[in-house]
């Protein structure tokens, strides 16, 4: 009898709640309240950066408050990101396609699925580098001939103009454009935003809206095509490969590119 009693005892202990290995899809839901705070808080951050009390600081004060700002609003984001995770039993990982996703696994809307032909990853290595550098050549070009219609892209959008042209400014910038930013697009454009589209339009479509909305949310009418071509490039290789980091590897490259290149030319 104390030996049922014991094993009722144990029994009866709660257990640990296991994550889920089914990929849930994305809903609406997911979508509008990752563009809300990615919104909200972008003005929020613009509203703090020409508050006149920000001009009265020296400069490294100027350029340490806008490193600040946006590592803070970069990590609220992240942790956006974490809720939609926990709030659908994934890991990290599993929601946003960073562990590759093996063959035969369910798939969601608007990835690869275990019928679909994927790449070995020399080749989409290979085509990472090509997008890289195909990008960079054209916004090179789409620079040269902007210039020349008097047109140049404007000063306060420089890298110099935010970050300052100190070695202090280029680790900021390589922190929050480098590394934060890419991340946190590629997480919510190429995979909450791209796959919720795929539920309801063709692949190709899904990521042309996602594209779209994506050079909109930078508020650069001069960068619009450098920024569509940008998420056009990495939304095909989201939806060609069972991985975001390829999308990832190509965003963080090519904002380093940029970067490097606008300290560069100031630093000499």
């Amino acid at each position: 009898m104390a030996q049922h009693s014991a094993h009722h005892t144990l029994s009866t202990k709660p257990r640990p709640r296991k994550r889920s290995d089914t990929l849930k899809p994305w809903s609406w839901f997911d979508v509008v309240s990752m563009s809300v705070a990615l919104v909200v808080s972008s003005g929020l951050t613009a509203l703090v950066l020409s508050n006149r009390l920000t001009t009265l600081l020296p400069e490294i004060g100027q350029v340490g408050v806008r490193i600040a700002l946006l590592v803070v609003f970069y990590l609220f984001e992240l942790l956006g990101l974490v809720w939609l995770a926990h709030r659908r039993e994934l890991t990290f990982a599993q929601a946003y396609r960073l562990k590759p996703e093996p063959a035969g696994t369910a798939t969601r809307a608007g990835t690869s699925s275990p019928e679909t032909k994927t790449y070995p990853a020399w080749t989409t290595a290979l085509l990472t580098v090509g997008l890289l550098i195909a990008l960079r050549a054209v916004g090179i070009a789409y620079n040269a001939v902007t210039s020349g219609l008097g047109w140049p892209a404007p000063s306060s959008e420089s890298m110099t103009a935010l970050f300052g042209n100190s070695l202090y400014g280029l680790a900021g910038a390589l922190v929050s454009v480098v590394l934060l930013a890419p991340v946190i697009e590629e997480l919510v454009f190429r995979v909450i935003m791209q796959e919720t589209f795929a539920k309801k339009v063709a692949p190709l479509l899904a990521i042309v809206l996602q594209a779209l909305i994506f050079s909109v949310y930078h508020l650069s009418l001069w960068a619009a095509l450098p920024n569509l071509l940008l998420a056009l490039a990495t939304g095909w290789l989201a939806a060609r490969s069972r991985s975001i980091w390829p999308a990832l590897i190509l965003h963080i490259s090519y904002n380093a590119v940029v970067v490097a290149a606008a300290f560069y030319l100031a630093l000499t």
